[in-house]
């Protein structure tokens, strides 16, 4: 399986005038089409498989957790 960097990264949020760092590390591509900042000593190695289709690292939620309904 190919392995792929992502990283968090910082991008500016107009509405509240400041940087924001992202929740989820993204790939050094996707980083720079949202015009962030990535942040070098966050790189992780993962495998291409753990990215969603927009680039990001996706998470998985534990077997035991249960979404609650209003969001199901």
């Amino acid at each position: 399986m190919a392995k792929v960097t992502v990283y968090y990264f910082r991008v500016w949020n107009q509405d509240r005038r400041q940087h924001l760092i992202s929740a989820r590390p993204a790939t050094r591509e996707r980083i720079e089409s949202l015009k962030g900042n990535l942040i070098e000593d966050t790189a992780q190695e993962v495998e291409s498989s753990r990215l969603d289709s927009a680039g990001f690292l996706s998470y998985t939620l534990p077997k035991a957790f249960k979404l609650p309904t209003q969001f199901q």
